[in-house]
């Protein structure tokens, strides 16, 4: 879908050892991808074969792919582009595996599953994530105003937000207002935002790409290739980004609405939804 340019450099990469695959002893947790202009854009990584390496592998192959598409048509000076955008070329490759996962399953089994995976994504990155960004912009607003951010305050502010956020028809309880301690891009000053904008980016762009619209491949490579030559406002106009237009929060809106019909459609109208199997499907994972 991203073109065989993309797909030929990225194969050459796993050939060439960019990414360091298995978990080994003393090898860190997690995953992410870094190099330097003159390096390969390494990833690292700790694969084990489920569907969330996988998810992970293609996540993290974003990120490579824009780091090396911005060192190899910009100068030095130019080919690091901005943390606002760091985010859209690993979620549009999660967006494209995920899409794809659930069009090309025959099991209805894994549709719910693969459904389930985008609809949380969603959920913990529109929503969640918003309230983070809420959060984090309240207490440092707080904080400039002389307000002492002590546990009680802080509490209470994650309390109220999360009403705020999860609405009348759900039950929020007491612990509910100690998950603020246990976000640590707090610490990364106003870190939170960006995840939901780029979501939203990587919506607009794979609907661009899955409708078949014009061009809509090799201006998202232009975006990639743009680095720092550009605002980050402009670059995300090369892949036919406008943020200033409620449509690209819209299209993302739209893709959950999609996934969660889908979901219904097939949940209501087999008999998987009488094999308690499948009922596991809808159960919300622990959150991290």
């Amino acid at each position: 879908m991203l073109g065989e340019d993309y797909v030929s450099i990225l194969r050459e990469g796993y050939e060439r050892k960019w990414c360091d695959v298995y978990p080994k002893e003393g090898k860190v947790e997690g995953a992410y991808s870094v190099g330097g202009y003159d390096t390969a854009p390494y990833m690292f990584l700790n694969f084990e074969g489920r569907y969330f390496d996988v998810s992970t592998l293609a996540h993290e192959s974003g990120h490579s792919m824009h780091d090396y598409y911005a060192h190899h048509n910009n100068l030095y000076q130019y080919s690091r582009y901005s943390q606002f955008v760091s985010e859209v070329s690993s979620t549009v490759n999660e967006l494209l595996l995920v899409i794809h996962l659930v069009n090309n399953s025959n099991d209805n089994k894994d549709k719910l599953f693969f459904l389930k995976q985008l609809m949380y994504l969603f959920v913990d990155t529109i929503y969640r994530l918003t309230q983070c960004a809420e959060f984090e912009k309240e207490i440092y607003e707080d904080a400039e105003n002389g307000i002492p951010l002590t546990s009680e305050h802080l509490n209470n502010t994650y309390a109220r937000l999360s009403k705020k956020y999860y609405g009348e028809n759900v039950i929020v309880d007491d612990s509910e207002k100690y998950q603020w301690a246990s976000m640590e891009l707090l610490y990364y000053n106003f870190f939170y935002y960006k995840y939901p904008i780029s979501l939203s980016i990587a919506c607009h762009i794979v609907s661009n790409i899955l409708s078949g619209k014009e061009n809509a491949v090799s201006d998202y490579k232009k975006f990639l290739c743009s680095g720092s030559t550009l605002s980050p406002l402009d670059s995300l106009k090369l892949a036919g980004v406008d943020l200033s237009s409620k449509e690209v929060v819209e299209s993302a809106l739209k893709m959950f609405e999609s996934a969660i019909n889908e979901f219904k459609r097939i949940y209501e109208q087999t008999n998987i939804h009488n094999d308690n199997s499948a009922k596991a499907l809808v159960k919300k994972p622990n959150q991290q």
